[in-house]
């Protein structure tokens, strides 16, 4: 028994320093070699600690998980670089028969771009390739209309102090990461779950109620993208942040796109889950 407790501790040190610097936070280690794993990517104005119900939730019903950190304020294209970085070193460290990324809001933007053709840094490969389930939830991929101002450098240092980005000029509705999405290589299968936000609400940690519509429909809708051969849109009936976490559990339409996604089978969803669609 002394003996396993000393192989894992070995194997997990060197485990921890790799996905450390590349910004992968994994919910237990060591990472078991070919078993398949999940990456949970965030949103903006968030990290890691967004999954914090998610995560645990997942990794009781046997997944690895690892969640992936970026800078939610850094141009998107650089973002996906980083993201395809991430998952190429994760791939070789623990070699798993496939990959599930599960993306919230602007997360998603980032992980589908690292996943499509034509980019000189991809994870798009050709049928037979690794396969990768991508799961986008509450996904910006339409933009906003009042980001497009943030297309001027000029303005973008103006609205620096106030929050301005190089990450807004990527989300307006005219960006050229919104207009061009690129095509989802041949080993990626997309599950779009697009969230019905507007007037709900939902309760922060501290048991306060909030609004909770950020991407309308408007906003996450793009032909583009939706009729990718690759993809599959499917509509849920909850809030944005409320989609991934509500009353501090997943909500139910979270683990429906998630068997949608073919991840898991129905049967294992949990009896009595808050449907997510509070109003």
């Amino acid at each position: 028994m002394a003996s396993g407790g000393v192989e894992s501790q070995a194997a997990t040190a060197p485990q921890a320093g790799v996905l450390a610097r590349l910004q992968l936070v994994p919910d237990k280690l060591p990472l078991e070699s070919s078993k398949p794993v999940i990456i949970l990517v965030h949103g903006i104005n968030a990290g890691p600690e967004f999954f914090d119900v998610l995560g645990p939730a997942l990794a009781r019903r046997g997944f690895q998980v690892v969640r992936f950190r970026y800078d939610h304020g850094a141009d998107l294209e650089r973002s996906a670089d980083r993201f395809v970085t991430a998952v190429r070193t994760l791939r070789n460290l623990c070699s798993p028969p496939s990959i599930t990324v599960i993306a919230h809001s602007m997360g998603g933007l980032v992980a589908r771009r690292a996943m499509t053709t034509g980019r000189a840094q991809t994870l798009a490969e050709p049928a037979g390739g690794l396969p990768i389930h991508l799961v986008t939830v509450a996904s910006p991929f339409g933009g906003f209309r009042v980001a497009n101002l943030a297309r001027l450098r000029l303005l973008r240092i103006l609205a620096a102090p106030f929050g301005g980005s190089e990450s807004h000029a990527c989300l307006g509705s005219r960006a050229t990461f919104i207009r061009q999405p690129g095509s989802l290589g041949a080993n990626v299968s997309h599950v779009k779950a697009e969230t019905e936000e507007e007037g709900k609400t939902r309760l922060d940690r501290q048991g306060r109620r909030r609004p909770d519509t950020v991407a309308r429909r408007e906003n996450q809708r793009n032909s583009l993208v939706d009729s990718d051969a690759r993809a599959r849109v499917v509509q849920i009936n909850a809030g944005h942040v409320g989609a991934i976490e509500n009353h501090r559990e997943v909500p139910r339409v979270l683990w429906d796109a998630l068997a949608d996604a073919g991840m898991l089978a129905r049967a294992t969803i949990p009896a009595g889950t808050n449907d997510g669609s509070e109003n």
